[in-house]
């Protein structure tokens, strides 16, 4: 609330809400993971001839041998006058009936994710409560019996056995034959991460900030190489001392790695020592050719040989040594308006006439007067910025757009697509730019992409440094 909406993250599609539903067969299916072999090839069967055969979180939302007889307890309750008599097993049958029906595939939780609220999902987890429903109907069930099971000490010793066999089978019965995760693949994993964690903190500071390559969006970044999307974050588990790039929350103004990431090594490099980054990561796995290219640059910007992690996924730059040139080439050595732009980035977003033209492209837009491009300056000082586009149509023509405080410009375009680059002086608060449409009268669209916008870039090291040796 105190920052506004946030429309980036957590930004969930209808068809999840379906995808991720609770499944009826998912909750009495035994999975193929059970301990039972006869019930584990039935579960495999079953999931490989059905639809069911895509496996996602809620194809394992068994209810277990005691759930199951507990939620045919509360169905039939439904239709069986004499179980519908209790009242505790009347509110269980209805409310678990309100949830299979609200929750389920095609249910009506995806007319409310529709018509109410997209971010409606995951709601196969519901089944827990259902878990718990059935359980509760099926001990109501057990309660009743408890008479004939007082009636003598034999009987009652027989009631006590009972129990605890039906606490044990229930054990069994719930958990998998085999551990869901190798647990030497993890300890090994564990005890890589905290040898890697100490070669960068006897490298140097142990309290360093550390920039990682690539940057991975929180929450929910798609895979980057063979990268999972949170696996940046283990790193963090075993120091105290060492803050991580990784976890800032996408569309919020720590986000501004994202941007940064795609710079060339020159430009990157002084933006995130300005902004108080000591070491540089690069993780191999993301990409093509294992970073041997982008290694060997910053290798030959920093004059150094980086420091490779045990398992040789990753390598780290030490950049004091950067950060010592950067300071002696500005003026006063002050980085702390540098380091304000750089951790307060100006905010972009389209608005009203941008018309996505091209499904395959997020990120290519027809644009319809009037369109408004929204760009927040959250510092208290103007800023001139930099603002890059990629355009196309289908012929020549002039375009004209308005500033903010009544400045005006024209933009001319050509058949060939080409990259341009405006300036822009941008007050505190929010600047925007809007298309008016042709100068002329003409019919010809105007098409941009790759729409960003940033500050003037900091540039460093005027002449590359003899490579390292």
């Amino acid at each position: 609330m105190e920052h506004g909406p946030n429309e980036r993250a957590a930004k969930r599609k209808i068809v999840q809400t379906d995808l991720l539903a609770l499944k009826i067969c998912s909750l009495l299916v035994p999975p193929q993971t059970h301990r039972c072999k006869p019930l584990a090839r039935l579960g495999e069967r079953f999931y490989h001839k059905t639809i069911l055969n895509t496996i996602y979180e809620n194809s394992y939302t068994y209810l277990g041998f005691f759930g199951v007889f507990g939620f045919g307890i509360l169905m039939g309750s439904l239709f069986l006058a004499r179980l519908d008599a209790d009242p505790l097993l009347h509110a269980l049958s209805r409310l678990c009936l309100a949830c299979v029906l609200m929750f389920t595939v095609s249910g009506f939780g995806i007319l409310f994710a529709y018509f109410v609220m997209p971010e409606f999902r995951s709601t196969n987890r519901i089944s827990i409560f259902i878990n718990f429903m059935a359980l509760l109907a099926w001990g109501r069930l057990f309660q009743r019996c408890l008479p004939l099971w007082t009636q003598s000490p034999h009987r009652r010793w027989t009631g006590i056995l009972a129990c605890v066999l039906i606490v044990f089978v229930g054990l069994w019965d719930q958990s998998p034959a085999t551990p869901y995760a190798d647990q030497s693949k993890i300890l090994n994993q564990m005890q890589t991460h905290q040898s890697e964690v100490k070669l960068i903190e006897s490298s140097g500071n142990p309290r360093s900030s550390v920039f990682q390559l690539p940057t991975l969006e929180f929450p929910e970044s798609p895979e980057i190489g063979t990268i999972d999307a949170y696996e940046q974050g283990l790193l963090y588990l075993h120091s105290l001392g060492l803050k991580w790039s990784f976890g800032a929350m996408k569309g919020r103004h720590g986000d501004w790695n994202q941007s940064v990431s795609a710079e060339p090594p020159l430009l990157l490099l002084p933006r995130i020592i300005v902004a108080g980054f000591d070491i540089l990561s690069i993780d191999r796995r993301a990409y093509p050719d294992q970073a041997r290219s982008l290694i060997s640059a910053y290798s030959q910007i920093l004059n150094q040989k980086p420091l490779e992690s045990p398992d040789g996924r990753r390598v780290y730059f030490n950049l004091s040594t950067a950060k010592a040139r950067l300071l002696s080439s500005i003026p006063g050595g002050n980085l702390d308006e540098l380091k304000l732009k750089q951790l307060q980035p100006v905010i972009m977003s389209v608005r009203n006439g941008f018309k996505i033209s091209d499904i395959k492209n997020l990120k290519r837009y027809q644009l319809e007067k009037p369109a408004h491009l929204i760009l927040l300056n959250p510092l208290s000082t103007d800023r001139i910025v930099s603002l890059r586009w990629f355009q196309d149509s289908p012929a020549a023509g002039m375009y004209f757009f308005s500033f903010t405080k009544g400045s005006s410009l024209s933009l001319a375009s050509t058949p060939e697509p080409r990259e341009s680059e405006l300036l822009l002086k941008l007050s505190p608060g929010i600047n925007v730019l809007e298309y008016q449409g042709p100068t002329t009268k003409t019919d010809v669209p105007l098409f941009l992409s790759n729409i960003t916008v940033r500050d003037a870039p900091l540039v460093f090291f005027p002449t590359p440094p003899a490579p390292a040796k």
